[in-house]
């Protein structure tokens, strides 16, 4: 077995009971030589969505075992981030070793690596799909057996409709973007798009995996801000490196993504990395497609 030190391209966090998962930087470790794409047979369609403290999920199965409950991470690249317990379930033993951390680089934690596996979801199979462990965090938090990264689903076009409780998948593009109902994302692991708060634009991740508050933000972004009144306590968050005292303050005028309004009337702060954060809990009346191969996105209430 050996260490192969590979890069996290994720964090976790727990805030006040829940778990939290979103985007982290890279830490810096040795380069390794990538994995190829996971190999997809069977036809696209449409699946239940298992919701667990709005973190959208689905059941599926690993090497015909199971069903496992996976949440659908907008803010996890990679492949299949699989928690302790249903590593045990599978019998599954460490190939290597990886580093998971938040974007401080603070104290990571090393996870083991799995030897590829084969996830079923529906109709659908995917072959030679990368995995890796998941951190267990302490406390209640969604009743998950792992994540399913966005990368397996590359050849895809993902829709999670909040408001039907379903997840479908198809090999269709969406239409070119206008701004308004469909926006272009630069190329990279995340969805960063603008977001409106009042008459201030700024750059948010679009991130199912953060299920603490609708919006979340750095300090720094806070500060440009339209606010009124005086921050309160919203609590404590636990990342896996670190704890941060979360505050809330309120937010005057609309939070619109695309021609969408959200509904938020306050954001939270800080958080560990540079950008904004639409969590789920802001997707809740929402469909959201998400178009990987054509680096789009498409909201629609």
């Amino acid at each position: 077995m050996i260490d192969l030190s590979r890069p996290s391209r994720r964090t976790v966090v727990l805030a006040a009971g829940a778990a939290v998962v979103a985007p982290s930087a890279t830490l810096a470790a040795p380069k390794m030589p990538q994995m190829p794409p996971a190999r997809m047979h069977g036809e696209p369609g449409v699946l239940p969505m298992v919701e667990d403290w709005t973190l959208p999920a689905v059941e599926a199965t690993v090497h015909g075992k199971g069903p496992f409950r996976f949440g659908l991470d907008t803010g996890a690249p990679g492949g299949l981030h699989l928690g302790s317990r249903a590593a045990a379930a599978l019998a599954l033993q460490p190939a290597g070793w990886t580093r998971v951390g938040d974007p401080s680089g603070k104290k990571p934690l090393r996870t083991p690596v799995y030897p590829p596996q084969t996830i079923g979801l529906g109709r659908l199979t995917f072959d030679g799909v990368e995995t890796d462990g998941f951190p267990d965090v302490p406390g209640p938090g969604p009743a998950i057996d792992g994540l399913l990264g966005m990368d397996i689903f590359d050849a895809l076009t993902l829709t999670l409709d909040f408001k039907r409780r379903a997840v479908g998948f198809s090999r269709q593009a969406l239409p070119p973007p206008d701004s308004v109902s469909v926006l272009a994302y630069p190329p990279g692991p995340f969805i960063v798009v603008p977001l409106a708060i009042g008459g201030v634009t700024v750059e948010a991740v679009v991130d199912t995996g953060q299920i603490r508050a609708p919006l979340m933000a750095p300090e720094a972004m806070v500060a440009r801000l339209p606010t009124r009144g005086s921050p309160r306590s919203f609590g404590i968050a636990h990342t896996v490196s670190q704890t941060l005292t979360l505050y809330a303050v309120a937010l005057e005028g609309s939070v619109r993504l695309g021609g969408v309004a959200l509904p938020v009337t306050e954001v939270v702060y800080p958080t560990v990395t540079s950008l904004a954060n639409v969590g789920a809990k802001a997707l809740q009346d929402t469909t959201l497609t998400i178009d990987r191969a054509s680096h789009r996105v498409r909201l629609a209430a």
